[in-house]
C-alpha cells in the first residue's frame, strides 16, 4: 500500500474577517468545485499576481522581495513581470558587493 502525502504542506492557519456575502461565495464555490475554501483563496491570490501588474511592480521594489523568490512565486508571473524582479535583484547584489569593498 502506498501512503498518502499531504496535498498542501506549507499551510498556515489564519483568521480573517470578511463580509457575509464573501463568506457565502467561498462556501458555495467550494461546494461547486469540490476545492476547500483555502485552495480557492490560494488560486485567487495567484490570479491577483498575474493580473495586477502595478502590484507586482511595487512589490519588486520592496526590500522584502526576496520572499517572493523563497516562496516560489516568481514561476506564476509573466516573463515581463519576472524581469522586474531580476532588475532589482541585480541592483541589490551590486549594492552588497559595494558594501564589502568599503569595509
Amino acid at each position: 500500500m502506498q501512503l498518502l502525502k499531504p496535498k498542501r504542506t506549507e499551510t498556515v492557519k489564519q483568521d480573517y474577517e470578511v463580509l457575509k456575502s464573501t463568506r457565502f461565495i467561498f462556501e458555495s464555490y467550494s461546494k461547486y468545485t469540490k476545492y476547500t475554501e483555502g485552495e480557492i483563496l490560494d488560486h485567487l491570490a495567484i490570479q491577483l499576481l498575474k493580473e495586477d501588474h502595478e502590484f507586482v511592480k511595487w512589490i519588486s521594489k520592496q526590500r522584502t522581495n526576496k520572499k517572493f523568490f523563497q516562496h516560489g512565486l516568481l514561476q506564476h508571473l509573466s516573463e515581463e513581470q519576472q524581469q522586474l524582479f531580476e532588475a532589482h535583484h541585480e541592483e541589490e547584489i551590486l549594492d552588497e558587493s559595494d558594501e564589502e569593498i568599503c569595509v
